[in-house]
Order: structure tokens, then C-alpha cells, then sequence
């Protein structure tokens, strides 16, 4: 690899490394609002109160699944060769909760899904889609 190239392979790591910390702080600190002010997250998060009644175990839950993926994201900021793995493990679960959503808004629900709480749900899963994708493992079977 020629100097150029390892300083670009760098450059890629340390942008790689930033999306992951920025990605796991949002994930993470949804997360844990959600397990220790699950009322106050339901009154908050614009479009949720519409889904139905606070069900503080489901927030909890739902909650605590936001952690486990911030929790693998962090895991996937040191330069392992798991770090794909890990990133797409996150993208699996920003990417259904997304099609979650925009099954329900074109359901027989018909429940709208727009302005802050379509950004809420859709940036996430298209930055942590995107995010798999760029992390693909380059020279193993990668592009």
C-alpha cells in the first residue's frame, strides 16, 4: 500500500470511528431516557402518544434494545475485524424499525408517519444502513 493509500485507509477509519461514537451516543441516550423516564419519553418523542396508550414495560423493552445497540456500536469503534459484524447487527434493528413504521403508515392503520417523527426513525436507519455498508470489510470478499 502506498503512502497515499494508508493515509486515505486512515482517514477512512477515524470518519468510520466518529459516525460510530456519534451513532452510539444517540442510540444510547435514547435508550437509557427510554428505561429510566419511560413517561417522560412517551410525552416527548413526537408521533408515539398516536400509536396508542404508554405501556412503560413495552417503552422499557423497546428501551433497552436501543442500549444493547449503542452498546454494539461502541464495541465496533476500536478497529476489530468483528466491526462489520457489529455494525450490521444495528442497521438490522434501525432498518426494521423503520419498515415497522412505514408498514403501519400505509396499513389498514393508516397511522401518518411525517415531519419530526419520520426523520426520528428514517435518518437513523438510513445513516446506520449506509454506515454497514461503508464498514464492508475491503480486500475479504469486499468491494
Amino acid at each position: 500500500m502506498t503512502a497515499e493509500g494508508a493515509a486515505r485507509g486512515s482517514r477512512r477509519e477515524q470518519a468510520q470511528r466518529a459516525v460510530l461514537a456519534l451513532a452510539a451516543v444517540a442510540m444510547g441516550f435514547n435508550g437509557l431516557r427510554m428505561l429510566i423516564d419511560a413517561t417522560g419519553w412517551y410525552a416527548a418523542t413526537p408521533g408515539v402518544a398516536e400509536t396508542g396508550p404508554l405501556n412503560i414495560h413495552f417503552v422499557r423493552d423497546v428501551g433497552a434494545a436501543f442500549v444493547t445497540v449503542a452498546a454494539g456500536l461502541v464495541f465496533a469503534i476500536r478497529p476489530l475485524p468483528a466491526r462489520f459484524a457489529l455494525v450490521c447487527v444495528a442497521a438490522i434493528f434501525a432498518a426494521l424499525h423503520a419498515l415497522i413504521h412505514i408498514a403501519e403508515a400505509f396499513g389498514p392503520e393508516g397511522r401518518p408517519f411525517v415531519g419530526a417523527e419520520a426523520a426520528a426513525i428514517l435518518v437513523p436507519a438510513i445513516a446506520a444502513v449506509a454506515t454497514a455498508v461503508w464498514t464492508w470489510p475491503r480486500g475479504q470478499g469486499g468491494a
